[in-house]
C-alpha cells in the first residue's frame, strides 16, 4: 500500500518529531515522520514530512491543520508533491520610472562630442 506524503512547513526549531506525530495521529494512522535536520549543525531546519497510510485521512489532516498554530508558529501544510505558497504581502504599486534619455540617445552628450569629417569648422582644436 502506498503512503501519502504530507509537507509540514514553518515548524518551530524546538518542535520534535514526536510532537508532529501526535498532532497528525488525531486524524489517522501515521506511519513515519521525517524531520529535516541541518547537516552542519544537526539542528532542525523548520520543516518535516509526515507519511500517512490512508490518503483520505491525510487530506482530512491537511484541511484541518493547515494554518493552525503549533509551538507558537503558524503551520503551512500541503500534499508532499507540492510546497505551500504563502500569501503575498500587500505591496505598494511601483511607479514607472521617468523616461530619460538612454545611452543611445546621447546621455553622455556633455562629455564626448563626435563631429563628422565635413564639419571641420566645428572641431574644438
Amino acid at each position: 500500500m502506498a503512503m501519502f506524503k504530507i509537507f509540514v512547513g514553518n515548524l518551530n526549531r524546538t518542535t520534535s518529531a514526536q510532537t508532529v506525530r501526535d498532532l497528525f495521529a488525531r486524524y489517522g494512522k501515521v506511519d513515519d515522520v521525517a524531520l529535516a535536520m541541518d547537516k552542519e549543525t544537526g539542528k532542525p531546519r523548520g520543516f518535516a514530512f509526515v507519511f500517512m497510510a490512508d490518503r483520505d485521512e491525510g487530506t482530512l489532516a491537511i484541511t484541518k491543520l493547515n494554518r493552525t498554530r503549533l509551538d507558537g508558529r503558524r503551520l503551512m501544510i500541503a500534499a508532499g508533491d507540492q510546497k505551500p505558497v504563502p500569501k503575498p504581502a500587500e505591496q505598494p504599486r511601483r511607479q514607472r520610472p521617468l523616461r530619460g534619455r538612454g545611452a543611445s540617445r546621447g546621455s553622455a552628450a556633455g562629455s564626448i562630442r563626435v563631429y563628422r569629417a565635413n564639419d571641420e569648422k566645428r572641431l574644438p582644436f
